[in-house]
């Protein structure tokens, strides 16, 4: 199994301090999986830091879809990536072969 590692930070100040509000951490396979982040609810710009350790398509939003990677974003194995996300919206990820 694999996993995805979503660590959250409101605004670039507390992403350079290393000031996080909140980790996610989801299981993911070969199907589909929903991860919510349901901590904030106003609409705010969040910065996330997001790190699979196996390769995997992500996608993010008010209702996200990860089918086959057309509509998702490819991450690489242990390569974190930063994203500016909306607050309240959710993801999506499945592994990919």
């Amino acid at each position: 199994m694999a996993s995805v590692f979503i660590t959250v930070f409101e605004g670039a100040n507390n992403t350079a301090l290393g000031n996080p509000v909140q980790y996610i951490v989801a299981t993911i396979d070969g199907a589909a999986t929903e991860i919510v982040n349901s901590t904030f609810t106003a609409k705010q710009k969040l910065t996330c830091r997001i790190m699979a350790d196996a390769d995997c398509f992500l996608s993010w939003g008010a209702s996200p879809a990860a089918t086959d990677g057309t509509d998702a974003i490819p991450f690489g194995a242990e390569n974190p990536e930063y994203h500016s996300v909306e607050a309240g919206h959710k993801f999506i990820a499945i592994t990919r072969a």
